[in-house]
């Protein structure tokens, strides 16, 4: 093997445990949630199907993520269950799925209190496609060697738990990959949100805050939605805290939406600030949330804890 191939293949492998130490984190948090929280599995009204797709740096080449999940509120049981499948795909080489079921038990603790218990459980999949990889010496010689493809299966867990205040506030905390230390480290997350109505159900303000933490990286994201009757629009800040690759990287989000037939739709663009993500564009997310039986008065139904 030559040295050139050396060089690329330690290349290869070093970007691989870059884009493989660090989860993608959304900038709509609140439209993706068992992905933050296991424990807010079933925490709508009736059932719940979204889908959520990210293209970051698409200036660069574009990290693209989708997250498709369905979960279901059982409140005979107190609780409540959900599926989700998320691919990411940080280059033409390297893909990762991961999919987990979903399990959330309720506990009312007082009138309209709720501590929420929850858990996932699933396989992440690590799929390195060596033959697709472009190699010095493919550029001027038809006689080379092709990289080996290869795929990683691993059990994958979740654990989290919440504090609630029905329709008004969450505060919770939660832990991802419990048991892939080595290659995907723990994603520890604690978020909180609430729902306020000055003067009518059509009138919301929903703020939002979430810390994330992961192998040396952390990541604080803030912000609020105002929706109108079927018009949303809010704003998010998102601040990189630690991390040599990332420190001093901050963007500015900015949410629109609009609910139509029971489905929310909503698109953000993140504004990158700061170092060298200011050459990467930005990030575009799009994310589609139908709930199924309506919106009881638009909100009941939908509500986010």
């Amino acid at each position: 093997m030559s040295m050139k191939k050396i060089v690329m293949v330690v290349t290869l492998m070093v970007f691989s445990r870059m884009v493989g130490a660090q989860d993608v984190c959304f900038s709509q948090l609140h439209s993706c949630q068992m992905y933050l929280n296991p424990s807010l599995a079933g925490n709508c009204g009736s059932s719940r199907l979204a889908l959520n797709y990210r293209n970051q740096w698409p200036y660069m080449g574009g990290l693209q993520t989708m997250n498709l999940s369905f979960d279901q509120n059982l409140e005979a049981a107190k609780s409540g269950v959900g599926v989700q499948v998320m691919a990411y795909w940080p280059s033409k080489i390297q893909n990762y799925y991961d999919m987990k079921l979903y399990y959330a038990y309720n506990l009312q603790v007082a009138d309209a209190l709720f501590v929420r218990a929850g858990i996932g459980g699933g396989l992440n999949i690590n799929r390195f496609s060596g033959s697709s990889a472009t190699l010095p010496d493919h550029w001027s010689d038809d006689n080379h060697e092709a990289l080996a493809d290869s795929t990683i299966v691993k059990a994958d867990f979740s654990v989290g738990f919440s504090f609630c205040m029905e329709d008004v506030f969450y505060v919770g905390v939660s832990a991802d990959h419990v048991t892939l230390q080595a290659d995907n480290p723990v994603r520890y997350v604690v978020s909180a949100g609430a729902d306020f109505h000055p003067g009518s159900d059509d009138f919301v303000v929903s703020p939002s805050a979430a810390f994330i933490s992961q192998n040396g990286y952390s990541l604080l994201n803030v912000g609020a939605v105002v929706k109108y009757q079927i018009i949303e629009a809010g704003v998010g800040y998102n601040a990189n805290l630690t991390g040599e690759m990332m420190k001093n990287i901050h963007s500015l989000t900015l949410i629109g939406g609009i609910t139509m037939m029971d489905v929310d739709l909503r698109y953000s663009y993140d504004i990158v600030f700061g170092g060298v993500g200011v050459k990467t564009h930005g990030a575009h997310e799009i994310s589609v949330v139908y709930c199924f039986g309506g919106y009881d008065n638009g909100y009941r139904n939908r509500k986010r804890w």
